[in-house]
């Protein structure tokens, strides 16, 4: 079964229908929801960089859908034959994605040859304070990529308040700007969950805190395996989960041998279709973005925790904290990398089952309130329709 069986994925807005180019990094299953209903609303032609998948799933591109990937791992030219598709297809919009990007650049520069207006949608939020240890050129040069690619593009699409804060003031006056939130799938209507009788995580009288992410430096796995070590020394009914794989796992292995970390697991890459299961057995999520060498531009992981009614403890460093995480309303946003802070955070959910239950069903609460792709899709469609005559 395909998320797609989940829930019906129809005609949201009647109406004529655009000729889109809708280009992007990559395919992501987390977009297919999203992708599936621009696909039946409009003429659509989705156009990935990369022909290799990065996130574990069994959820590929729907056969029906117009599909182009232009090989970036093995194409040094890739950038050239996007070009050449949007000079080709000639759409009546383009959307392309992140701020400051050689795709977004391309498509912009195209857009204004052709007089095919485009639609940029950005997650780009207010990062100055992680980005110190660059050096002020590259700060500069990014910052200038970004400024223009706002200032060009017809209309943009942000993820979340945070996103839309940083380019409304970058953004020239009167820019349109629509919001469509993140969204991820409800974990809790999963067929594997929503067959499991009970749908409750199994009696323990241990508590399980869950990472579930990509496991690169800058998600500070290696800050929350220290944070653990100390907590297991105070604490014996903990255990600390690990899901998902990357190029710091083996730095994160060795950490936590060499403090001699009992009760950690870890899982490597788990396919989304079985996610719920690290969810609905755990009793704390943490995402504890470091900020060191990037930060995280949303945190999808966060809504998927929040669906199965986590308390979620995350940092500043995450755009997700600004709409999915309330501190001390449903878990905690600490200051990036500091190790105290997400001591603290942590050492107060494992002491209080009360304030864990309660913010659960907070996180619960908001992931409802924002989590919705129709609206995600409306924001997509309100911006189409404000670029071309509809």
């Amino acid at each position: 079964m395909s998320l797609s069986d989940k829930a019906p994925i129809g005609m949201i807005q009647k109406g004529s229908r655009a000729k889109i180019l809708f280009i992007q990094p990559g395919y992501a299953h987390y977009r297919y929801s999203l992708f599936d209903m621009l696909h039946k609303n409009h003429d659509v032609t989705f156009v990935f960089a990369r022909n290799r998948v990065r996130y574990p799933s069994q959820l590929p591109p729907d056969s029906g859908w117009n599909v182009l990937f232009l090989n970036r791992e093995n194409n040094p030219l890739w950038i050239l034959k996007l070009v050449r598709y949007i000079f080709t297809l000639k759409p009546e919009v383009i959307i392309t994605s992140i701020s400051g990007s050689s795709q977004a650049i391309a498509s912009l520069l195209a857009g204004k040859i052709l007089r095919i207006p485009v639609i940029l949608w950005s997650l780009s939020w207010d990062t100055s304070r992680f980005r110190k240890g660059y050096p002020h050129w590259r700060n500069f040069q990014r910052a200038l990529r970004v400024k223009w690619t706002t200032d060009n593009a017809d209309a943009i699409v942000v993820g979340g308040t945070r996103s839309r804060a940083f380019n409304t003031k970058i953004s020239p006056e009167g820019k349109p700007i629509f919001t469509a939130y993140q969204s991820a799938e409800d974990q809790s209507l999963m067929p594997g969950m929503k067959d499991n009788i009970s749908g409750e995580k199994p009696r323990s009288d241990r508590i399980t805190i869950l990472y579930f992410s990509r496991i690169v430096e800058y998600k500070g796995l290696d800050i929350l395996i220290r944070a653990f070590s100390s907590i297991e020394k105070e604490h014996e009914n903990v255990n600390l989960i690990i899901g998902g794989d990357g190029p710091f796992r083996e730095y994160c292995e060795n950490l936590s041998r060499t403090l001699q970390v009992k009760n950690i697991i870890f899982h490597g890459n788990i396919h989304n279709e079985d996610a719920w299961k690290l969810y609905r057995n755990s009793d704390i999520f943490v995402l504890p973005c470091s900020g060191r060498n990037g930060t995280e531009a949303w945190g999808l992981v966060i809504n998927e925790a929040a669906s199965m009614g986590l308390p979620v403890i995350t940092t500043d460093a995450v755009g997700a904290g600004g709409d999915l995480v309330k501190d001390g309303i449903n878990g905690y946003v600490v200051k990036a990398g500091s190790f105290s802070a997400l001591l603290r955070a942590i050492e107060k959910l494992i002491s209080d089952k009360s304030a864990r239950d309660c913010m659960g069903k907070e996180s619960r609460r908001l992931f409802v309130n924002i989590n919705n792709y129709e609206k995600m899709y409306e924001g997509f469609d309100s911006a189409v329709r404000s670029v071309i005559a509809l």
